[in-house]
């Protein structure tokens, strides 16, 4: 097959688990979602800045979208502004 070898492994497994109407960009909002929860929730406890900048976000407003999965997103962001 041609194109991008993980969009190939993501349709391969989504079929192997049955899994319907799951997009490769979903994976995105998975990882967003997880790295946002803090640590002690089983996240990666990243702060909005960082999660900005390893998403590639260009902007605060992309990333905000996410802030309700961590209990204390209002104050971080207000620390980074």
């Amino acid at each position: 097959h041609g194109g991008n070898p993980l969009r190939w492994a993501h349709k391969r497994a989504c079929a192997a688990m049955g899994l319907v109407d799951f997009r490769w960009h979903d994976w995105r909002h998975h990882w967003a979602t997880w790295a946002l929860r803090p640590s002690e929730s089983g996240g990666a406890g990243l702060s909005l800045r960082d999660l900005m900048e390893f998403g590639g976000w260009k902007d605060i407003s992309q990333v905000q979208r996410y802030a309700a999965v961590a209990p204390d997103a209002a104050d971080r962001l207000a620390r980074m502004e």
